[in-house]
Formats: C-alpha cells, structure tokens, sequence
C-alpha cells in the first residue's frame, strides 16, 4: 500500500500530460492527435524529465530548481515539438508539422503548469484546513 501511494505523484504527472495533450489539441482545432499518442507522449516525458534528473544528480551538478526546472521544460520543448510534428496531425490529414508541434508542445506545457499550481494550492489550502 505505501508503494502504492509513493507512485501516486508519478501516476498523475502521467495523467496531466496526457489530458493535457489532448485537450491542447481540442483546443488547437487545426491539430488532431489520438489517445495512445498522448498517452506515448505522457510517458516519454515522464521518462525523459526523470532521466534529465537523475543524469544531473549523478554528475554532481550544483543546480538550483528553477535551472534544472528550465533544463527540464527545454528538453519537453525540444522533444514535444518534433513529436508532435510527425504524429499529430491537420484537418487535411497531413503531419502537423514543426510549427503546429510547437504550439501544442507550448499549449500542453502551459496546461500542465497551471493544472499543477492549482493542485499545490489545493493541497495547501487542505493542508491548513487540517492543521485547524
């Protein structure tokens, strides 16, 4: 049960990116991606983030969070974008391209981001609700 919960936090990153995938590309209209394709992507990016994470911890790198934070989102950017471009697609049918890849790399990223601030900010609010 106590791995169980410890996987919890990995287990809704997950989910937030995926949603988040495909909601951006709702929300694009001009960019279609499928579900297993966000739910690739989801777990590419999770590997990724962790393996920039932990590549840096083995190195030994003296880097703050906001850095390694910055490292991290170049590195979704970077791999979101060319994704995106060969496996979302246009209305026409044709690949989405560099372009459109960015934008729902970015859209994603920005959903992500707020999703995750308004969760640290409930679990906060409960949290001192708890402690009262």
């Amino acid at each position: 049960m106590n791995m169980l919960i410890s996987l919890l936090p990995l287990i809704i990153l997950f989910g937030m990116f995926a949603v988040s995938a495909k909601l951006a590309s709702i929300l694009l209209r001009r960019v279609r991606i499928s579900w297993p394709m966000c739910f690739l992507y989801s777990l590419i990016v999770v590997l990724l983030s962790a393996s920039v994470r932990t590549l840096l911890a083995l190195l030994g790198l003296p880097v703050s969070g906001a850095v390694a934070g910055a490292i991290g989102l170049a590195v979704q950017l970077a791999f979101g974008t060319g994704y995106f471009a060969v496996r979302a697609s246009r209305a026409s049918g044709e690949d989405a391209g560099w372009r459109n890849g960015l934008l729902l790399t970015v859209l994603t990223l920005v959903i992500v981001i707020v999703v995750a601030v308004l969760l640290m900010l409930l679990a906060g609010l409960l949290r001192t609700q708890l402690m009262h």
